[in-house]
């Protein structure tokens, strides 16, 4: 087993998901991550997975245009 962090989008919360999880494969650590959530296949969307634990960190979001993206007045 290895670790993998999947990332993904929950339909139901309206929020993206980022964890890591051990698995056999990646396909297996996605249906993990799926299943701990309650989700069932039309309600979790894989964005992407990667190999071993990710770690995020900040950008300057003055210096960059960051998704969503919604110009003023929207």
């Amino acid at each position: 087993m290895s670790i993998y962090t999947v990332i993904g989008y929950s339909l139901p919360d309206g929020g993206h998901v980022v964890q890591s999880i051990h698995a056999n494969d990646s396909t297996a650590a996605a249906v993990g991550v799926r299943a701990r959530r309650g989700l069932n296949r039309e309600e979790f969307e894989v964005v992407a997975v990667a190999e071993g634990e990710v770690k995020f960190t900040t950008v300057d979001h003055t210096q960059l245009n960051l998704a969503p993206y919604a110009p003023s007045g929207e």
